[in-house]
């Protein structure tokens, strides 16, 4: 096979399909074959086709004579040079040199009857194709068919097959679907394994989903039946369209059996995300806990995800190990809310030294205050009071807090704890603004009146003392 070609898959989990041409024409012609055909497709026992209504009718062609062959021996020898004698190797073949005696033939050929001029245009089309002009090898193979009766029904067959995938290949979808409706009309004897694949592949290319949907399924369910394993490329193309139609629980199926059958683990790490998105966190925690302990996971939600599963299993200090490993290989970005989970899960496993550097790296690259406040709160549950009311003032003045209130709250609580009443108290009337915390700001200023009341009278006992 000269080359694949392939065709990206537009989705949630970006997928590439690939289209392989591995049907082109391996026809013998004056004793010499054109293309190696070593990568043909498998085939199955011929399946009912909805565009067979009857068989063409057997065809007699006349022989092609020696004057032909004689004209045609310089092209096919570069085509399809003839092996050393020596070595027993073959020299690579020349489809430049060929083509302008090709073409010469083809303007001088007068006398040519149908089937040599199909032939001709044969050739043409295999030339221009390894000189990799696909458009220039499909109006060729188009010259071919266009002879047809005056060619054998297998050779039309065969042919407008080709043409469909190297139009597919072009992206001229629905000219795709039109040829290998042609080729139904044909009556194949036998039909390639993945013709069902490709019709799939552009109807999805042209949004018709479903129906891409059902010749997969019976793409799959005959080699299924022959007791084969169906291809690979065949499931991603479903697992693709199911989560374009947003269908998660079908693509959690389809992934599964991707999974089972084929080891790859960024299949792995979406069937991950489908748990996920099912609702099925244990499984989503098991896959990519596995993933990470072999080190395979590379994206930033990976251990993002994975993280956030640790919290919510209540295991922080292994959230916290993600969180570093993943920031660490630079796979998450060192930013202020990547910063801000790790602090978080550091917080959670009571590793408050190891935490507060790395928040107060979070809040300085933060626009706005919301860092300083969580950071406040934890320096206020560390008892550094003053750093907790540093932390408070920068929230403040950086603004966008999802309530002041709580923040001089956060204010008034450590100013009490450092004795500093009037502060303190300041601080609350000012938490007292905020409906949501007014009635416990206002309870706490009477707790720091009593005991700014109670040590002022200590100390005027000691005075009289």
């Amino acid at each position: 096979m000269k080359k694949a070609l392939g065709l990206k898959i537009a989705g949630v989990f970006t997928a590439v399909v690939g289209l392989g041409l591995t049907s082109l024409p391996s026809v013998d012609v004056a004793g010499v074959r054109l293309i190696d055909n070593a990568a043909a497709a498998q085939t199955t026992a011929a399946a009912k086709l909805p565009g067979c209504k009857a068989p063409p009718a057997k065809r007699r062609l006349s022989a092609l004579g020696q004057k032909f062959f004689k004209k045609v021996a310089e092209v096919d020898n570069l085509m399809s040079p003839e092996p050393d004698p020596k070595t027993g190797k073959a020299p690579e073949p020349n489809y430049k040199a060929a083509w302008p005696k090709l073409k010469t033939l083809i303007d001088k050929c007068d006398d040519c009857t149908e089937y040599e001029w199909a032939q001709l245009y044969q050739r043409a089309a295999v030339i221009q194709y390894n000189l990799d002009n696909i458009p220039g090898a499909i109006d060729y193979f188009q010259k071919v068919l266009s002879k047809s009766p005056n060619i054998p029904e297998t050779l039309e067959a065969q042919l407008t097959y080709q043409i469909a995938q190297l139009l597919t290949s072009e992206e001229r979808y629905k000219e795709a679907l039109d040829h290998f409706s042609k080729w139904e009309a044909l009556c194949p004897a036998v039909v390639p394994d993945d013709y069902f694949y490709f019709r799939a592949q552009n109807l999805y290319l042209l949004d018709r989903k479903d129906e891409a949907l059902k010749e997969l399924v019976k793409a799959i369910n005959l080699v299924k039946e022959k007791g084969e394993k169906p291809r690979e490329g065949w499931y991603k193309l479903q697992l693709a369209i199911y989560v374009d139609k947003e269908d998660y629980k079908s693509a959690e199926k389809v992934a599964e059996t991707l999974a089972v059958e084929y080891t790859d683990f960024r299949i792995l790490a979406q069937l991950a995300s489908l748990y996920g998105m099912n609702g099925k966190e244990k499984e989503q925690l098991a896959i990519l806990d596995a993933l990470y302990v072999s080190g395979a996971l590379d994206k930033e939600n990976q251990y993002k995800n994975l993280a956030y599963l640790y919290l919510g299993a209540e295991a922080p200090y292994l959230a916290g190990k993600v969180m570093k490993k993943g920031i660490d290989s630079k796979a998450v970005p060192r930013d202020a809310k990547n910063l801000e989970v790790w602090a978080v899960a550091l917080t959670q496993a009571q590793d408050i030294k190891n935490a507060l550097p790395i928040m107060e790296e979070a809040a300085q690259k933060m626009d706005n205050g919301k860092i300083y406040a969580t950071l406040a709160a934890i320096y206020l549950n560390a008892d550094k009071y003053d750093e907790a009311v540093s932390a408070a003032r920068k929230a403040l003045n950086k603004g966008g807090l999802r309530s002041q209130g709580e923040v001089h709250m956060y204010i008034g609580s450590a100013y009490l704890n450092l004795k500093k009443y009037d502060e303190s108290i300041k601080a609350l009337q000012e938490a007292t603004k905020d409906e949501k915390y007014k009635t416990h700001a206002q309870n706490l200023i009477r707790y720091v009146q009593s005991e700014k009341a109670r040590e002022e009278g200590l100390r005027n006992a000691n005075l009289d003392a």
